[in-house]
């Protein structure tokens, strides 16, 4: 028998080996998601700032100083003016596609769960909640439908939450629970957190 400080000692378990599977995961799956938004991130940065030196070779910018700063200034104020022209004409193409399917939903479906478009029928597969009505309240906000907003505010006032259906508690938690919280939190109206504590 060997003396005891003699005894073979296994190899010591590092402190990554002592954690659970799923933490060394979590952990790798972190370390990778930060390895490429920082490539991302490199990449856009390089590839913005090439787009800047083409663009100030092509105004043959002498070495002026002041030269350079004057047309920096005014090439900046027209991207500038293009970009808000370009988004305010994608914005308006979002809005009229959302009105689209909003009518759509209100012709067909109201006051259901959902519109099937290619039978035009409505379905109640989250328990006929309204669930299409209440999801939608955030974004017809923001999109200023004062119209639509007041549909979907006198819907809230008279769904009842008490009521036996099936409904898959992740999409009610989301789509019901989080409709009402996020409308609740655009406009302090009472009705929305009231309803919210009902569900």
């Amino acid at each position: 028998m060997l003396p005891i400080s003699e005894k073979p000692q296994g190899r010591r378990k590092s402190l990554f080996s002592r954690l659970k599977h799923q933490t060394r995961l979590l952990i790798f799956f972190l370390v990778l998601c930060n390895s490429w938004t920082f490539i991302y991130w490199t990449v856009d940065s390089t590839i913005k700032e090439k787009s800047f030196r083409q663009q100030l070779e092509t105004q043959s910018v002498q070495n002026n100083r002041e030269e350079r700063f004057k047309i920096l200034n005014t090439t900046e104020k027209a991207v500038a003016t293009e970009q808000d022209s370009v988004t305010e004409s994608r914005r308006e193409a979002i809005k009229s596609a959302f009105v689209h399917t909003w009518n759509g939903y209100m012709k067909y479906a109201y006051p259901h769960d959902e519109l099937k478009p290619v039978s035009k029928t409505a379905s109640d597969a989250f328990g006929g909640l309204g669930t299409t009505i209440i999801d939608s309240i955030d974004t017809i906000l923001i999109m200023g439908l004062e119209e639509a907003y007041e549909t979907c505010k006198k819907f809230v006032e008279s769904v009842n939450f008490k009521k036996d259906y099936d409904a898959s508690t992740f999409e009610t938690t989301i789509r019901i629970l989080g409709g009402l919280l996020s409308a609740y939190d655009l406009t302090d109206e009472n009705i929305f957190l009231e309803k919210a504590k009902e569900i």
